[in-house]
């Protein structure tokens, strides 16, 4: 009897166990069974998506790299400088500007470039305006996968298989052949005299002169009288006799600084004057009525220069190109940084596809597959009372 007992109570216990293992789970059970294992970091340490894109512009930053000793890198810095103000001041993404000089020479650009290469914040590079510190910057730049926008025309600079470069002016092959396009449909001018840099100035200046007078030939135009000239030496009274004797109906002047070519335009009596390289579309130039400058970029709308000249009297038409440079990059970096990726890939990507209305330059901004400006070309101003105006095309 004792035995049957102890064998009743043993089954008992089974038929227990054996129900509770076949009860449902109650919530508060599937939710205890299913958390997850603690981790090291607690999920309200980990920022949401929202909170990364406002945060992600904190010490973000634009490069201008240029000569900044010389007079036109301090132009190009101020223009640049007042590209980032515009934007700060009417962008929720705020980008600061980092200067660094190139040095003034292809021997020294390689430590600037160095230095932007191993600065993590820095999301895109605008300048390099210079052919030579363009060609030996680029290379550093463009291993680090820091996208650039340049304003140099040297051609070779996009047929180098660089990855990240984005031109925004016109190549200079152009400016020659421009300028003698312009004088033959234009001016409708047949007699021309050409004044030179001297001979021993460099590539720039021969592929100047060369194309020019290939234009002229082909519109049937003559060359009825040459010389050369320094930027430091020049006889305009001797010139402008010269010019008058050769019956010259235009002097194409290749060379010269600013006011070499007000005191030609003073001297010369009856034939018109066009100007074509570097630097020429130049306030100094104002006093000049009626002189011709061929430029990279269209004449700067009256509101921009009042702007820039709360920084510095004197400007160039060049300096437009930075300004536009800089807002084109910034907008690119802001494009990244909304997106949540402030990167200097991204930031690459957005170049590639950027199609934005230049208020300054009056031109859409679009790059082609070799980075290039889309339908980059080159510009004929006049001054008329005292104002750059654009004649031409």
């Amino acid at each position: 009897m004792r035995k049957n007992s102890w064998l009743n109570l043993i089954l008992l216990v089974i038929l227990i166990l054996t129900a509770c293992q076949s009860a449902p789970t109650t919530d508060a059970q599937q939710t205890e069974q299913n958390s997850p294992l603690p981790t090291s970091q607690p999920e309200s340490a980990i920022p949401d998506p929202t909170t990364i894109s406002q945060q992600s512009d904190s010490g973000k930053s634009i490069a201008i790299f240029e000569a900044l000793e010389t007079d036109t890198g301090q132009e190009a810095l101020k223009w640049a400088r007042m590209a980032v103000e515009d934007f700060n001041a009417s962008s929720s993404v705020k980008v600061t500007l980092v200067e660094v000089d190139t040095g003034g020479s292809p021997a020294t650009v390689s430590t600037g470039a160095n230095e932007l290469a191993s600065n993590r914040d820095v999301l895109a590079v605008v300048g390099l305006g210079l052919a030579g510190e363009a060609i030996t910057g680029n290379v550093i730049l463009d291993a680090a996968g820091l996208p650039v926008i340049t304003t140099s025309g040297n051609a070779q600079l996009t047929q180098q298989g660089y990855q990240n470069l984005y031109r925004i002016a016109p190549t200079d092959d152009g400016q020659g052949s421009a300028a003698g396009r312009f004088i033959m449909e234009v001016l409708n001018a047949s007699k021309i005299y050409l004044l030179s840099q001297r001979s021993t100035s460099g590539p720039y200046f021969e592929m100047l002169n060369t194309t020019f007078e290939q234009a002229v030939s082909a519109g049937g135009g003559t060359i009825v009288g040459r010389n050369e000239i320094s930027p430091d030496t020049m006889d305009a009274g001797m010139l402008a006799s010269e010019i008058q004797a050769a019956g010259a109906d235009v002097v194409f002047m290749g060379s010269g600084s600013p006011e070499q070519v007000v005191e030609l335009s003073k001297a010369l009596q009856g034939a018109a004057l066009i100007v074509a390289h570097y630097g020429a579309a130049n306030s100094t130039l104002l006093d000049t009525e009626g002189v011709y400058v061929v430029s990279r970029e269209p004449a700067i709308p009256s509101k921009f220069l009042q702007h820039f000249q709360n920084q510095q009297s004197e400007y160039s038409m060049d300096g437009a190109l930075v300004y536009a440079a800089t807002r084109t990059a910034l907008e690119a970096i802001q494009r990244a940084i909304e997106a949540g990726n402030p990167t200097p890939r991204a930031v690459r990507d957005e170049l590639a596809k950027m199609n934005r209305q230049s208020d300054l330059l009056g031109i859409p901004i679009a790059f082609d597959a070799n980075g290039e400006l889309n339908d980059a070309q080159f510009y004929v101003l006049q001054v008329e009372n005292g104002e750059f105006k654009t004649v031409w095309p």
